[in-house]
């Protein structure tokens, strides 16, 4: 039978991924199988056997090859943060990292196809009617990032993160924090701009040789 836990009238069960295959069980084999479809249970438990660095790997290695979604990714991504804010020196309990992703709410969620009025104020597929709201400091341009068109908002996040882990010296440069939080510079939205036409472009070619 199946692990559960039972927090706040909610049941957690382990995935059935979990107990199907016992040969992959207990191996680093099982962690891109279980990340798929995940519960929170699921999570956990793999955090208390494996390193986070391992687990953030492996999902988005998920994600890059498409077996999961973008919400699926960003859902396991906010789990396992959590954990990493928790843990502190203890093994991670699963009361504490329900109760940490109730109140999670950094994370942009992915482009909802009937967006609200604040967020069709700033998309493309409604011409932008907000246009690109920056300002200036210290000589330089900036744009919030809350204030990005809105179907670019998750993208340019990713962007920027994978960024600031290969390219740290050139990429903190482009980012300040102010009242509204972080924000890009001028010579940060062209360099993502630069990347969004190559990536475009990339996937035409594709397309048009069959791949």
């Amino acid at each position: 039978m199946a692990e559960k836990f039972v927090f706040r009238e909610m049941e957690f069960r382990a995935g059935a991924h979990l107990w199907s295959n016992p040969k992959l069980r207990g191996t680093p084999a099982e962690i891109p199988i279980i990340l798929v479809r995940p519960t929170l249970f699921d999570v956990v438990k793999l955090a208390q056997h494996y390193s986070l660095e391992a687990l953030h790997l492996a999902n988005r290695r998920l994600r890059v090859s498409r077996e999961i979604s973008e919400r699926r990714y960003l859902r396991t991504d906010a789990i396992l943060r959590n954990i990493d804010r928790i843990k502190a020196g203890h093994p991670a309990k699963i009361e504490e990292v329900a109760r940490a992703i109730e109140t999670d709410g950094d994370l942009p969620v992915p482009a909802d196809p009937i967006p609200t009025a604040e967020q069709a104020s700033r998309a493309l597929a409604h011409w932008l009617p907000a246009g690109l709201p920056t300002f200036e400091q210290n000589n330089e341009r900036y744009i919030y990032l809350t204030n990005v068109p809105f179907e670019l908002e998750i993208v340019i996040r990713r962007w920027l993160q994978s960024q600031l882990e290969s390219k740290p010296e050139i990429s903190s440069t482009w980012l300040i924090h102010g009242g509204n939080g972080s924000a890009l510079s001028q010579d940060g939205w062209k360099a993502f701009m630069i990347w969004l036409t190559d990536s475009l472009q990339h996937q035409l070619d594709q397309a048009e040789i069959g791949l």
